[in-house]
């Protein structure tokens, strides 16, 4: 499925099979792409399946098509895939 990820410094369009995989994918994509020594994301990395969560006004989730999953999570399965 096509997913849209944003955490800090991380902002990502990509597919993956779930959510979490998207979070994980976005964040090797970031530090991939990155000219600095280091990738700035938040406590929570905000997943949908629609568009960029952070850019609409005003500040809207639709369950279960969005999803915040935190960043423990997602460096978790990073780890284990990377």
């Amino acid at each position: 499925m096509k997913y849209y990820v944003e955490s800090g410094g991380v902002k990502v369009v990509l597919t993956a099979p779930n959510e979490l995989a998207a979070c994980a994918r976005a964040l090797k994509v970031a530090i991939t792409n990155t000219e600095q020594d280091m990738v700035e994301f938040e406590d929570r990395f905000m997943v949908s399946q629609t568009g960029f969560i952070g850019e609409r006004n005003p500040f809207t989730m639709t369950v279960p098509n969005e999803v915040v999953i935190d960043a423990e999570e997602v460096i978790d399965e990073y780890s284990k895939r990377f």
